[in-house]
C-alpha cells in the first residue's frame, strides 16, 4: 500500500507543532528539508480556509494521500502587508504573494488564510495549483474562534478575551460581532464581514470547494459516504487516484487528535452554545449571511467532483483547465 509521504513532521504530534520551542526550532529545519524536496509529481497545492473552518482537518487527510506532503508553510495575506496587525484595508504586496506562491513545489500543500483577491487567483493559475478552500458552518466557526483565542496565550487577543470578556457567552458574542480596534478598525472583524471577504472562493471556477460537514465523516456527526466523495474529489482534482485501501487509510486519518486548534472536530456544536441574543447577533445581509455559507457550497462541491481534473502540463504541473461548473 502506497503511504502519504507527511515528511517528518507528519512524525511530530499536532499539538507538539503549536508548541513555541518546536515552532521556533523545529518548522525552520522541516521547512529548509521540504525544499530540497524536488521529485514528487505535480501539481502544487494549495489550502484555503476562514480561520477555524477546517484546515487542519483538511491537511490530516491530504498527509495521508500518496506522494503528497506539507511544505510547511502557512500564511496569512497579513504577512504580505508593511503592517501584519489585522489591518485588514491595507494593500497586500502582490508581487511577493507571487514569489511565494511560485516558490512552492510540486506535490506539496500550502496552506493559508487569504481573503478573495484576483492577484491571489491569477498567481494561482499562473502556477498551475490544485486550490482547495474548506468552508463550515459559521455558527461552529465563532464556537471555535472563541474557544482558540481564550485558551492559546500567544494569540494577540488572548488577554482581551479573558480579562475583559469574563463569560464564554462575552467570548462567543465578540466573535460574532467583532472586536472594535482603533481609528475605526477592527482588532477583529465581524463574522459577517469575514465571510463577505471570502465570498469569491465560493465562485471562482477552479477552486475545489469542500465541506468541513462532509470531511469530518462518522466520528464527527457526518456520515461515511459523503466523506468518501469528498475524499474521491480531492483525489480526482490533485490527480493522486486511491484504490480501496489508500481511501479507508485516508478516512481513517481525517479525525486527527492532539491538534492545537483542532478542538473538537463535530458537527452543529454551536447548538451547545448559542443563546437567543447569539442566533439574533449573525448577520443576515445576503453576502455575510450565515445560511449561504450553509447550502451553498454542496451544489459547487459536487460540480467539481463530477468533471475529472485537468491533465499535466510542463514540469509535471498542472494544466489550466477552461471548464467551467
Amino acid at each position: 500500500m502506497s503511504k502519504g509521504l507527511g515528511g517528518p513532521i507528519a512524525l511530530v504530534p499536532r499539538g507538539l507543532r503549536g508548541n513555541p520551542l518546536f515552532r521556533k526550532l523545529g518548522v525552520p529545519v522541516y521547512r529548509t528539508y521540504a525544499r530540497a524536496v524536488v521529485f514528487l509529481p505535480g501539481p502544487p497545492i494549495f489550502v484555503n480556509s476562514i480561520p477555524k473552518a477546517g484546515t487542519h482537518l483538511l491537511t490530516s487527510l491530504l498527509d495521508r494521500f500518496p506522494k503528497v506532503m506539507f511544505s510547511g508553510e502557512h500564511r496569512t495575506l497579513n504577512q504580505f502587508k508593511s503592517n501584519d496587525l489585522g489591518n485588514s484595508t491595507a494593500e497586500a504586496d502582490w508581487e511577493q504573494v507571487r514569489r511565494w506562491l511560485q516558490s512552492q513545489h510540486n506535490g506539496q500543500y500550502s496552506t493559508g488564510h487569504f481573503h478573495a483577491a484576483e492577484n491571489v487567483f491569477d498567481a494561482l493559475e499562473e502556477f498551475h495549483f490544485a486550490s482547495l478552500f474548506v468552508v463550515r458552518d459559521p455558527r461552529d466557526i465563532v464556537v471555535s474562534q472563541a474557544h482558540y483565542i481564550a485558551g492559546l496565550k500567544r494569540h494577540f487577543l488572548y488577554e482581551y478575551y479573558t480579562r475583559v470578556l469574563r463569560t464564554p457567552e462575552d467570548r462567543l458574542m465578540a466573535s460574532i460581532v467583532g472586536v472594535p480596534g482603533s481609528k475605526g478598525r477592527p482588532l477583529l472583524p465581524s463574522i459577517g464581514n469575514h465571510l463577505a471577504s471570502y465570498m469569491g472562493w465560493l465562485h471562482h471556477s477552479r477552486v475545489l470547494v469542500l465541506k468541513f460537514e462532509d470531511l469530518v465523516g462518522a466520528a464527527g456527526g457526518g456520515d461515511a459516504s459523503s466523506q468518501r466523495r469528498a475524499i474521491d474529489g480531492i483525489a480526482r482534482y490533485i490527480s493522486r487516484p486511491l484504490n480501496d485501501a489508500q481511501r479507508r487509510r485516508v478516512a481513517a486519518g481525517v479525525h486527527a487528535k492532539g491538534s492545537a486548534t483542532l478542538r473538537r472536530g463535530v458537527i452543529g456544536d454551536w447548538q451547545n452554545h448559542f443563546t437567543d441574543e447569539h442566533r439574533a447577533a449573525l448577520p443576515r445581509s445576503p453576502e455575510g449571511s450565515w445560511s449561504s455559507w450553509v447550502t451553498r457550497p454542496t451544489r459547487l462541491a459536487e460540480c467539481h467532483q463530477s468533471v475529472s481534473c485537468a491533465g499535466l502540463g510542463a514540469r509535471g504541473r498542472m494544466r489550466s483547465s477552461t471548464r467551467r461548473c
